[in-house]
């Protein structure tokens, strides 16, 4: 009980500590998220030769990987009253280990 008694004092002074810590000056009024001045993306460029830029094109032929990243975009219109309406759609081909990891379902398996 005395490592329960520890557990509800250190979260009640957590609570405690964040709900009376200093609101930036550049934070909307009533926001207790602080808004970010910049956002900077790391993550790699997808693009078609990605595989062959991190990989080398001699070993992907080795290992037997012959795909290269591909997109394919249908664009759609159909008219409507007063004008058309216009869209598209997109088919994605990446190769698994070129950049980011994109796949994730394709990891999850039904036995675990």
């Amino acid at each position: 009980m005395h490592g329960l008694r520890r557990i509800v004092v250190f979260m009640t002074s957590v609570v405690v500590l964040s709900c009376s810590a200093p609101q930036p000056a550049d934070a909307p009024a009533g926001s207790e998220v602080p808004v970010p001045s910049e956002v900077i993306d790391l993550g790699a460029l997808v693009t078609e030769d990605l595989p062959q830029r991190m990989w080398g094109k001699a070993f992907l032929k080795q290992m037997g990987f012959t795909k290269p990243n591909a997109f394919e975009v249908l664009r759609w219109s159909f008219p409507v009253e007063g004008g058309n309406v216009s869209g598209s759609n997109a088919y994605y081909t990446l190769f698994n280990h070129g950049g980011p990891h994109v796949d994730v379902t394709c990891r999850l398996s039904s036995d675990q």
